[in-house]
């Protein structure tokens, strides 16, 4: 019962490609299973968590599907070692082994678990992954971690696919649980028995220390940087957007505003204002991006702005004066720093 994971397909290529070749290999044979054999398993008629109707989430998979033929990870049937399912060229040390090839390390990728039960892929390579939901969040990381499960992101998608090479794509399927507290019992048990001793060299697993390449703390690189998934806009201004974003490495919700009409110099000083900012009553400026536009990640305040907030439900005298003195307090903060920082925009639709 709950014993499924996820199962792998070949994704966007012909009857020759390097992904139906992967699913055929003598080493993944013991995983390998009919794309149209107890397809139910995954999402369960009775599963409350399902998303779509069986038929058409079946349909979508058999679309894109060549060959008929995919790979099966399951709890009894679990990883050699340590790090969760490992996918790579290494047959002796990877769960789901890749046919030779330029620009794949020995070991790749691997499926585990997070602290929160979700299911992740995390890069372990020197060339980098790619992981892609319904199309979006194409940029190459390496030793980076893509959460699959457990968010409306990966749960809702149609397709979530991991490109290893341009030349071989797969798509996961997670599996949504019927009883997910069995489900979860079972990550426990996976997690305790894929613990891997602290002091055991990631070499000793063909693993790439992650320490070894990684960018010093506080830099960040195009090969580090967080990748944002755009969820829902929030605001519009004259000069960038205000929108709901998704970190696919964390999982966390942020409001990220992108400027459209300031130069690169206005949108530095305006992080460094931010920066310099700290009060309860002024939104937190989580870190600032510069690709793939000038942004600005603040912190998500889902209860909207204060204008919203009175048209849905009128409020109360004694809430305008609470927010006058949240505002008040925040200003006088702002007025107090050498130079003082002027605001000039006070309205309630920038009041969260």
């Amino acid at each position: 019962m709950e014993d499924l994971i996820a199962r792998l397909y070949p994704y966007g290529e012909g009857e020759d490609g390097l992904a139906i070749r992967t699913v055929k290999l003598r080493q993944n044979h013991s995983r390998m299973i009919d794309v149209r054999k107890d397809y139910s398993e995954l999402h369960g008629r009775h599963s409350r968590e399902s998303t779509a109707p069986l038929s058409d989430v079946e349909d979508e998979v058999e679309k894109e599907t060549v060959g008929g033929k995919g790979l099966q990870l399951t709890f009894t049937h679990g990883p050699k070692a340590g790090h969760g399912f490992k996918i790579g060229t290494d047959p002796n040390n990877c769960d789901i082994v890749i046919p030779l090839l330029k620009g794949i390390s020995r070991c790749h990728c691997s499926l585990t678990f997070d602290e929160e039960r979700r299911l992740i892929l995390r890069d372990c390579s020197s060339n980098g992954t790619v992981v892609t939901y319904d199309g979006k969040g194409g940029q190459k990381r390496r030793h980076f971690t893509w959460i699959l499960s457990g968010h409306e992101v990966p749960n809702d998608a149609r397709s979530v696919v991991i490109r290893l090479h341009t030349a071989l794509q797969l798509q996961i399927v997670v599996a949504k649980p019927t009883f997910p507290h069995v489900y979860s019992e079972n990550v426990d048990e996976f997690l305790q028995e894929t613990a891997v001793t602290p002091d055991l060299p990631f070499g000793a697993l063909g693993i790439q220390s992650v320490a070894s390449t990684a960018a010093p703390s506080g830099t960040h690189t195009p090969m580090h940087d967080p990748i944002l998934l755009e969820q829902e806009t929030l605001g519009r201004g004259a000069y960038g957007v205000v929108t709901r974003v998704w970190d696919v490495s964390t999982g966390r919700e942020y409001a990220s505003k992108r400027f459209t009409n300031l130069d690169k110099s206005d949108w530095e000083k305006e992080a460094s204002l931010m920066r310099q900012s700290p009060h309860e009553h002024i939104v937190r400026l989580c870190f600032a991006m510069e690709k793939p536009s000038p942004q600005l990640v603040m912190e998500y305040v889902p209860m909207g702005n204060l204008e919203g907030q009175h048209r849905r439900r009128k409020i109360s005298e004694d809430e305008a004066i609470t927010v006058l003195q949240q505002v008040l307090s925040a200003l006088v903060f702002l007025h107090e720093q050498s130079p003082p920082i002027v605001h000039r925009d006070i309205k309630p639709e920038n009041l969260l």
